[in-house]
């Protein structure tokens, strides 16, 4: 008999099986398959390694190029049987944020196992086995295929950038990343004159200069630069937290904040000054640091001229100016002019005190006393007068000392 009549299809690439797809239930999937339906199918796929999933079965994933070939493979099949009923079922074409860009899922629907002709059907027998995870295979390629992804890369960690610590799953994602070593600098900021490869950082850069802030919190109606910025800030409002510390548990509202507190338990400072080789574990101390070297304090107070190495510091300063104290306390209505003045103040009313002395058990509300109390028992006196080289542990201290100089 014809083997089209019979239905068979051409032989099917061993990859497949590791998807926990069997050549039956993919024969029954391609009966009288649509070319328009595969047409619509690859033009969802992209040239890059999009991770595509078969969910039907084994919910495992796989990437574009074995996408391409099963659409491929499939398309072959169909111009045998497009007469006949298929029982493919496309869903989820969406491609959802949470599932990342040109996600796609397709449920086959089908018989596991192929009818003889005597209405009984045929077993198939899985005698090769994963030793890692009990998974068992039809046949040794599959296996061997399967056996790889044990070992693959985490995809967090899959690109790495060979110029800085910079890593990640995504190929386009590094590829934009690897363009600010590489890329030549095309956009100049006329103001302090950083350069930036693309023309969306420009523009969003010119933002810190001109004040625009086009995102806006529909709560307090504090202003971002970015859309991400402000969705983050949302979650002061909401309370979210949704990024844990696996170490002591600790919440934070946004993977960044995590990423620098697990850096305190690992003790990973991965960013170093070229000048001093001086390291930080944040790259925005870095930055501010720099600055101490080049003298650049590039954010200036169109009040009383003082600059700034922080756009974040000037702001704060323009408040002194303006008088303006966002942050009020529930308690006794206070205002501050930084948030981080509103919770330590807090600490006042609830009684906390989280810095203590290993050596007197003194507890503090502010980090900064804990460290000047601590140089009562160290005897460190870090600030020393210019005019008569006497010695202090506070820096408020000695401060007052110099006025004796001065005689202000």
């Amino acid at each position: 008999m014809d083997s089209r009549a019979r239905g068979d299809v051409g032989p099917i690439p061993a990859w497949l099986e590791i998807q926990g797809l069997t050549e039956e239930s993919l024969r029954a999937a391609v009966t009288g398959l649509g070319i328009e339906i595969l047409g619509a199918l690859c033009a969802r796929a992209k040239p890059d390694p999009v991770r595509v999933r078969l969910c039907s079965l084994s919910a495992r994933t796989f990437t574009y190029t074995m996408y391409a070939e099963l659409c491929r493979y499939m398309e072959s099949c169909a111009e045998r049987r497009r007469s006949q009923r298929t029982v493919v079922s496309r869903h989820a074409m969406d491609a959802e944020e949470s599932k990342g860009p040109g996600a796609l899922q397709i449920k086959i629907e089908g018989p596991a196992e192929e009818e003889r002709k005597d209405g009984k059907q045929k077993k198939l027998i899985k005698k090769f086995t994963c030793t890692s995870c009990s998974h068992s295979f039809t046949r040794m390629a599959a296996l061997k295929m399967h056996m790889e992804m044990h070992q693959q890369v985490p995809s967090d960690e899959k690109y790495k950038c060979p110029d800085c610590s910079y890593s990640t799953g995504d190929q386009n994602m590094f590829r934009r990343h690897t363009d600010i070593h590489t890329r030549q600098k095309r956009y100049t900021c006329e103001v302090c004159g950083k350069g930036f490869g693309h023309s969306s950082n420009y523009q969003k850069h010119m933002r810190i200069h001109t004040g625009e802030r086009p995102y806006v919190c529909n709560v307090c109606g504090k202003g971002f630069i970015q859309s991400s910025d402000c969705e983050i800030h949302k979650r002061i409002h909401t309370g979210e937290r949704p990024y844990i510390c696996t170490v002591c548990a600790k919440t934070f509202s946004n993977a960044r904040s995590l990423r620098r507190h697990s850096r305190c338990h690992t003790g990973e400072r991965p960013y170093s000054c070229g000048v001093c080789a001086k390291t930080f574990s944040d790259q925005s101390d870095l930055r501010k640091h720099v600055c101490i070297h080049t003298g650049v304090k590039p954010y200036v107070c169109r009040t009383c001229g003082k600059g700034f190495i922080h756009s974040t510091t000037c702001q704060i300063h323009m408040r002194i100016h303006t008088g303006e104290r966002p942050y009020t306390c529930t308690v006794c209505g206070k205002g501050f002019r930084q948030s981080s003045h509103s919770r330590i103040h807090m600490r006042i009313h609830t009684g906390e005190r989280p810095y203590v002395c290993t050596e007197c058990g003194k507890g503090f509300t502010r980090s900064s006393q804990h460290q000047i109390h601590m140089r009562a028992h160290t005897g460190e006196r870090p600030y020393v007068c210019k005019v008569c080289a006497r010695t202090f542990s506070d820096q408020s201290v000695l401060k007052r000392h110099a006025r004796v100089h001065t005689q202000e």
